[in-house]
């Protein structure tokens, strides 16, 4: 067990609703009977965006939730996001703005308070364990002191054989907490990720850890102009913040330009995460196998005899920092 983190650190937490991953498609062809997976609901209670908003609420308080969206899909998240208030969302043109939504809620969270911890939470995942998943990040967390580049992301480490996911090629730190990571496989092709896999490789999860001081530094280093241009913006927006078009031109051409926690670019370590059960839902297939697998589920949930069906516990929200985590 460690010890909670001092509650008056104040976590943000920033759920990104606006990246799609590789099913993402050009505006004009987007058909509007099948939205990107976060706003579905793959046979699980709530859209996956719906179960990210609860994962946040779970470990901050609302009035410490950001998030990042788009014009695109508005009729699909703007009933979800009745939780945050207007000034605290983030909104692009389409999903090519999603790096820039992203760099203005840092700032944002950044503007109050530099030393502040900030969890970037992706609305397009699944996981079956929830609770797994929590203690996970308030470990990272708890471990951020420990870990000298201020940053830390979860990598997933399942029985499963995951669909299309991205992997992150670790290995012992020098010093601190946590693993050093070394590189991002993307998207291997099966055998290859299995090779990754037996030699100690991890999903990455898309969920960082990090000072809020960190993640505005590096933002100020990769986009020095445009990083001036999103604090002016954030610093005077009364509803929501809108992030024009423009600016998302005036990034460098490049693999880099929407990725900006890369960790060539930003070093951060690995925290592994074990027995969560996790989908990042980077792809069609990776999408129709949680829901076959979710639909399996219900099916066999419904044949149970009443008798014998788990009977569902609600626990009161854990709010961060109020009891201890315990190693994930």
């Amino acid at each position: 067990m460690v010890r909670p983190l001092d509650q008056t650190s104040s976590p943000w937490c920033i759920v990104t609703s606006d990246d799609y991953g590789a099913e993402a498609i050009p505006r004009q062809r987007v058909a509007r009977e099948s939205p990107p997976a976060q706003y579905r609901y793959l046979g699980a209670p709530g859209t996956m965006l719906q179960r990210a908003l609860h994962r946040a609420a779970n470990l901050v308080s609302q009035d410490r939730i950001l998030l990042t969206a788009d014009e695109q899909f508005r009729d699909y998240w703007q009933q979800s996001f009745w939780l945050v208030r207007a000034a605290k969302r983030f909104i692009g043109l389409d999903r090519r703005s999603c790096a820039l939504t992203a760099a203005a809620a840092v700032l944002y969270a950044a503007a109050h308070s530099e030393s502040a911890l900030v969890v970037l939470m992706p609305a397009r995942c699944y996981v079956a364990h929830e609770n797994v998943l929590h203690q996970a990040i308030l470990q990272a967390l708890a471990q951020l002191p420990r870990i000298p580049e201020g940053i830390a992301t979860l990598g997933m480490l399942d029985m499963q054989e995951p669909v299309d996911e991205d992997y992150l090629i670790v290995g012992p730190p020098p010093r601190g907490a946590g693993l050093a990571v070394k590189a991002v496989a993307r998207r291997p092709i099966p055998s290859v990720a299995r090779q990754l896999r037996w030699r100690g490789a991890l999903v990455a999860s898309g969920i960082m850890v990090g000072y809020a001081k960190v993640f505005a530094q590096h933002i100020a280093r990769s986009w020095p102009k445009l990083e001036q241009q999103l604090r002016a913006l954030v610093g005077t927006a009364g509803a929501e913040c809108q992030v024009p078009d423009e600016l998302r031109r005036e990034i460098r051409l490049g693999f880099f330009r929407s990725m900006p926690w890369h960790p060539a670019m930003l070093p951060q370590r690995a925290i592994a995460v074990s027995c969560s059960s996790w989908s990042g839902l980077k792809s069609p297939q990776a999408v129709a196998r949680v829901a076959h697998f979710l639909g399996h589920l219900d099916a066999s949930r419904a044949a149970e005899p009443v008798e014998r069906r788990a009977t569902v516990v609600r626990l009161a929200p854990q709010k961060f920092g109020v009891a201890s985590a315990g190693t994930a």
